[in-house]
């Protein structure tokens, strides 16, 4: 693979996004978390920085399968999105190298692509680079900077046929619909990652609760970067199914509906990816989507990533535009 050293910026206009989601199609399923984040709504200010000059990106040249390059974005923090920054790595494509000059190759691209990347962000002095979703085999690259790090396992659902989604077991008066405000206190209680008010009501538009007799029985919620997440069932509810009929219906959500044109058809049944990332010792998470009843779904173990959060490097480089 050839290096690319330098960044340079895009500008978030949807033209865009739009021609790097269309770009990073390619390099599926690896690419979904940064795809999904430039393309889940509700969308704020968006800037995307890239190793590949922009007329790469443009021409969607056949060489770029094999150069090593690096998308960064940062999409504004929006109803307390504390970690609105993705990165990605062509690499990340790939089974990790055995062969160690390629090894230390790749990651002195993504140390110095993050770095570079970082110091053109206008943070303050003390800023932090808030990664969400970060594939942990960076991590050792980004050591010397990382003030957190919160490992997770990512399970994804490739494009599977629409399944059946009604409650089999479900007596007559079971009913489906979006949480509502006053259940969201018991929503961020039962989390497994602190989660804001205000954050939590944002997603509401893109949430499901499984109700009996007005009593919320079974909820989950679509997150700002596009996964699937928040999935809970109160105890005298359980083992009846009902948390497999949340991420069901959390997958039918028309999560691009009135954005771009890719974005509409990736949203599509049969062609849209799916995510979700389960902190590490969240044991029922991964017995989950480990389950048969997911698994039937589409849903398999991808890899590990980690909500990440590094420090500012000290210095400057002038970067393209």
């Amino acid at each position: 693979m050839d290096s690319e050293a330098h960044v340079y910026l895009l500008d978030g206009r949807d033209e865009n996004i739009g021609l790097t989601v269309r770009f990073l199609i390619d390099y599926l399923p690896s690419s979904f978390p940064i795809i999904a984040h430039l393309a889940t709504p509700p969308l704020g200010k968006t800037r995307i920085f890239t190793s590949l000059h922009p007329s790469f990106l443009l021409e969607n040249v056949d060489s770029c399968s094999r150069r090593l390059f690096s998308i960064g974005i940062y999409v504004e923090e929006k109803e307390g999105d504390e970690f609105p920054y993705r990165y990605y790595c062509s690499a990340e494509a790939e089974a990790p190298s055995s062969d160690g000059t390629q090894k230390e190759l790749i990651d002195g691209h993504v140390r110095d692509f993050i770095n570079t990347w970082f110091l053109h962000l206008e943070l303050p002095a003390k800023g932090q680079l808030r990664i969400g979703s970060l594939n942990i085999r960076w991590l050792k690259a980004l050591r010397s900077r990382i003030i957190y790090a919160d490992p997770c396992a990512k399970y994804i659902r490739p494009p599977t046929p629409r399944q059946d989604t009604n409650i089999s077991t479900s007596p007559p008066s079971w009913e489906i619909s979006q949480l509502l405000v006053s259940e969201i206190p018991r929503a961020i209680e039962t989390s497994h990652i602190t989660r804001s008010l205000t954050y939590v009501q944002s997603r509401l538009p893109y949430s499901r609760c499984i109700r009996l007799n007005g009593e919320a029985a079974a909820w989950g919620l679509i997150h700002k970067d596009g996964s699937v997440g928040c999935i809970y069932v109160e105890e005298k509810f359980r083992r009846m199914g009902l948390a497999h009929q949340v991420v069901r219906k959390l997958v039918d959500i028309d999560l691009f509906k009135n954005n771009m044109e890719d974005a509409q058809e990736m949203q599509k049944a049969e062609t849209r990816w799916n995510m979700s990332d389960v902190v590490e010792g969240n044991l029922k998470g991964n017995g989950l989507f480990e389950s048969r009843a997911l698994r039937e779904d589409g849903w398999r173990y991808g890899w590990e990533c980690a909500w990440t959060v590094l420090s500012k490097p000290e210095i400057r480089e002038e970067i393209p535009k």
